[in-house]
């Protein structure tokens, strides 16, 4: 149950925060992890709240999280160290503040990322001591989205639906050192050499904030931006928790492995290929090439392209439209192989043929082929 506890959206930890507590994590750090997030589904739609820690306990729950990127009229990007004891991901660089809106009226609008954008406010204060006032929400631009997955260890990661938001003003920081260790101001020209000296030193930049530079970065620089700078597509990046980690350190990291890629995209295949689907205004013709996907199945074929995508870094939207259209198309063949061999059953229930009649399931295959080339044809 969420309540409302110094204006903020909480969920009682319970047993949790003494656990936490044994544990030796700092208490305000415990607090913040009762906090009310969003839970979203792939196409960033509510689900409902969950509390921080439940969010980034072990594989996690996909949420809505936002990174500000912070430039003053130098052109300077302001980035932070985590605190070293923070509970996720302590001690890396990132961006300049990145968070979560919460389950609250207030930054749960997402008509021009107002909800975020209001989140943002609310944590460049908290973290790093900025007055409201010189960040107002006029200043804002919305930049872009991406989905990805991140692997700390065996206890936490991040899975996260990303918007991310830039101002350019000139502030006064102030470092909350609870939330911060230290900050850096970088200039475009100098933003290489200062990511490899880091490096160099042992010391680590945050996976999302990787994602970040290379989706985003390079157009968000102080005059070169544009006045259509926001990127409407959900880009999927995927696992990066290898951005995080050495080699060895990454493979001793329990892995969701192939079928837990495929049970991640799973239902927005899914979706997709019921909604292609349930097009004709003919309701037989529509159940009949229902019946087949309706029995089930693993979906292996129609998550593939989306996963390899991921592995290489290309993954977007219209790639789900690949899966589907391959997974219609196979259940064309299936429909038509069953009239051919006379096979009564399919999945463990009667065969398109035997459900309906055999023209109907003719029909319904053809219609299927059609409308696999038509959902490649109209993909985004």
């Amino acid at each position: 149950m969420v309540t409302s506890q110094g204006g903020l959206p909480k969920i009682d930890l319970g047993e949790a925060a003494g656990e936490l507590i044994e544990s030796g994590h700092d208490e305000d750090q415990i607090e913040m992890m009762s906090e009310a997030v969003i839970l979203v589904d792939e196409d960033d739609q509510p689900l409902g709240p969950e509390s921080k820690l439940n969010a980034h306990t072990k594989d996690g729950l996909l949420h809505r999280a936002f990174s500000v990127l912070l430039f003053d009229s130098n052109g300077r990007l302001l980035l932070q160290r985590r605190a070293l004891d923070k509970i996720t991901f302590p001690g890396i660089w990132a961006n300049s503040c990145c968070s979560h809106p919460l389950y609250t009226e207030s930054e749960m609008e997402i008509e021009g990322d107002a909800g975020v954008i209001r989140a943002a406010i609310r944590k460049l204060e908290q973290e790093l001591g900025i007055n409201p006032e010189n960040v107002p929400f006029s200043d804002f631009k919305p930049v872009g989205r991406f989905h990805y997955y991140a692997r700390m260890n065996e206890e936490w990661s991040e899975h996260e639906l990303d918007h991310v938001i830039m101002i350019q003003a000139d502030v006064d920081v102030e470092i909350n050192s609870n939330e911060v260790h230290e900050i850096a101001w970088v200039s475009e020209s100098n933003f290489d050499s200062w990511c490899k000296e880091i490096q160099d030193q042992g010391q680590v930049i945050a996976p999302w904030f990787r994602v970040i530079c290379d989706l985003f970065l390079e157009k968000m620089w102080p005059g070169k931006q544009t006045d259509d700078i926001f990127d409407p597509t959900i880009h999927r990046a995927g696992d990066v928790s290898h951005m995080l980690h050495t080699k060895k350190e990454y493979s001793d990291l329990p892995s969701e492995g192939f079928l837990g890629a495929v049970g991640r995209h799973k239902g927005e295949v899914e979706k997709r290929i019921k909604l292609a689907l349930n097009r004709s205004s003919e309701p037989i013709l529509n159940s009949a090439m229902l019946h087949l996907i309706e029995g089930g199945g693993k979906r292996l074929r129609a998550t593939l392209p989306i996963i390899v995508a991921e592995a290489v870094g290309v993954a977007n939207n219209g790639i789900y439209d690949v899966g589907a259209a391959i997974e219609i198309i196979h259940n064309f063949t299936l429909v038509h192989d069953d009239i051919m061999d006379d096979d009564e059953v399919r999945r463990g229930r009667p065969a398109v043929h035997v459900e309906f009649d055999g023209p109907t399931a003719i029909n319904a295959g053809d219609a299927m082929l059609a409308v696999g080339f038509e959902v490649l044809a109209i993909s985004d």
